[in-house]
């Protein structure tokens, strides 16, 4: 900490190197696979038809669940889906929604009759910290390659592919990039993308989650020593940093 050094070799201020690599699961309609540092998400997307509610006639739904299989972590065992999945999927959930990423009526085919329900699952393959921020980008990036089948409602009520409509119907309209990223707070210094050996130590750790205009949508801090405004503005200024460079990458 006195030098400004961590275990991995990084400032204190500096994310650990971030890949996106999309169109990894060819039976999904999309998919992108996230690497940050060693954490590893998976994302995949696939699409239903349902008939809207007389609540939402002209609008599709979305669907996100985070799992956490027993090999992405030594503390992570077989039975009820652990901690990190849970928030990680409420993370994903409130971010997409509080960024107004997804308009639901893109995904409706005809009001009242027929939409699409995109089932968005991300599974956390390897959790080396800073999982939250991995789910929520690998989500973004499987979102921003999904196409929309062309097709129509015949007078029977069934969905059937339009004449023509095999090229790949057209791209769903994602209207933003919400980021987060994962701050701790360590001898009274910040530390910028923790891994999993720095979450444990860290004396107060906060994800701060912006859209595309650098506005804080979620701000989440789960216990520990509390921090003063000075240091939450200061996390939240890395996040805007961090959004601009992870959208140039998208």
């Amino acid at each position: 900490m006195e030098e400004g050094i961590r275990p991995d070799g990084r400032p204190l201020g500096k994310a650990r190197g971030t890949s996106i690599t999309p169109g990894v699961v060819t039976t999904a309609d999309s998919s992108a696979l996230v690497k940050l540092g060693h954490t590893t998400a998976l994302a995949g997307v696939k699409l239903e038809v349902f008939i809207p509610t007389d609540a939402a006639p002209d609008q599709g739904r979305l669907v996100v669940a985070v799992e956490a299989p027993p090999l992405c972590h030594p503390d992570v065992r077989p039975g009820a889906p652990p901690e990190l999945a849970l928030l990680a999927t409420e993370h994903v959930t409130q971010c997409l929604a509080a960024a107004g990423a997804v308009d639901l009526g893109d995904l409706c085919i005809e009001p009242r009759r027929a939409a699409w329900v995109a089932y968005l699952d991300i599974y956390l393959l390897d959790a080396d910290g800073g999982t939250q921020d991995a789910a929520l980008l690998a989500a973004v990036a499987a979102l921003r390659g999904l196409r929309l089948p062309a097709v129509q409602v015949d007078a029977t009520g069934n969905v059937v592919r339009e004449e023509g409509g095999a090229g790949g119907g057209r791209g769903l309209a994602v209207r933003d990039v919400p980021v987060s990223v994962t701050c701790g707070v360590f001898r009274g210094r910040v530390l910028v993308d923790l891994s999993a050996e720095e979450e444990e130590v860290a004396e107060a750790a906060a994800t701060c989650c912006v859209d595309r205009a650098g506005r804080v949508v979620r701000f989440v801090k789960p216990g520990g020593a509390p921090l003063d405004l000075v240091t939450a503005s200061a996390v939240a200024e890395v996040a805007r940093a961090r959004q601009r460079e992870v959208a140039g990458m998208l």
